[in-house]
Order: structure tokens, then sequence, then C-alpha cells
């Protein structure tokens, strides 16, 4: 017989059950139908918290069109952004407080409209603020060979640079 250990899934399952039972035991007792909502909503649950956002800056967002959005091209990565989006790019050379103007913009799109360029768009550009320079989390590189006693263990942290964009200009043919 062969055993099959699953221990996180278990115990996040079991601590959703457990919140079901008390949910759906203390609507019963008032009388309420709304526990079995609560219930789907926390089984199916993802096991992890959203990361959220940094709080915003002193840079206010003056944005040009606020219904447009962009595909952009920074450090040979696409990135979509809307106005007073904030983005981690890999690191950029400009300082803390400094406005990076990004003219690699590949496609503008809007309800109305949607421009794709060939390869960029003539005449758009995504005006940013550098609002922090960083490191992201740590990246384990694990090697082994099995039944060989070779294990080898190293960490990586990539530099990045967080960018809050501020507007989205766009050309006149454009309709927003």
């Amino acid at each position: 017989v062969r055993h099959l250990h699953f221990p996180t899934t278990l115990t996040m399952l079991s601590s959703a059950f457990r919140a079901c039972s008390r949910a759906l035991a203390s609507s019963a007792q008032m009388g309420l139908n709304t526990a079995r909502v609560a219930c789907a909503s926390s089984l199916t649950r993802q096991p992890f918290r959203a990361a959220e956002l940094p709080v915003q800056s002193r840079h206010m967002a003056t944005v040009s069109t606020p219904q447009a959005f962009a595909i952009v091209e920074v450090s040979g990565k696409q990135y979509k952004v809307l106005p007073t989006d904030y983005m981690m790019v890999e690191k950029i050379p400009n300082a803390v407080g400094e406005t990076v103007i990004i003219e690699n913009v590949l496609l503008l799109g809007s309800r109305a409209d949607t421009l794709v360029g060939k390869p960029f768009v003539e005449g758009a550009q995504v005006t940013a603020v550098v609002e922090e320079k960083t490191r992201a989390d740590k990246v384990i590189v694990f090697k082994k060979r099995r039944r060989k006693h070779y294990r080898r263990r190293t960490a990586h942290r990539q530099n990045v640079t967080g960018l809050r964009v501020v507007s989205i200009d766009v050309p006149d043919s454009f309709e927003v």
C-alpha cells in the first residue's frame, strides 16, 4: 500500500472546513443562510495572499488619457501599464525621484481604438517617476544529482527599480 502525504494541502483544507463548520453552526443558531456563501468562498480561495502595491508617493499622476493603456518595452521586457500603475523593472540608471520617458511603446489601446506599432507607435510615450531602487525576492538555485552525493545551493537577488506611471501620451490620431 502506498501512502500519499500532502501535509500543507490537508492543513489548509482542514482549517477551511473548521471555519465553515463554525460559520454554519453560528448561522444556524441565528437562522441565516449567508454562511453557505462564506464557506464556498473560503474553500475555493487560494492559499496565498495577494501582494500589496506600495503606497503612492507624493508624485500624483497627471493623466493625459485615463482610459488608455499601453504595452511598453523596458530593459528588453514588455509591461502592460495604465496611468498611476506601479511596475518593477530591471535596474535602470536613473536616480530616485527622476522622471523617465519611455518611448518604446509597442501598443496603445482603449475601448474605442487600438494602435499597434511597427515596431513602435509613432508619437506615443509613457512618462514615469522612479519611486524606489531595491532588490527583488531571493531566488534559490538548488542543483542535485541523485545518488552521487552532489548538492549545491546558491541564491540570487536581482536589482530592480520601481516606477510609477504618471501619464500616457498618445498621438493625435488615436481615439480615447
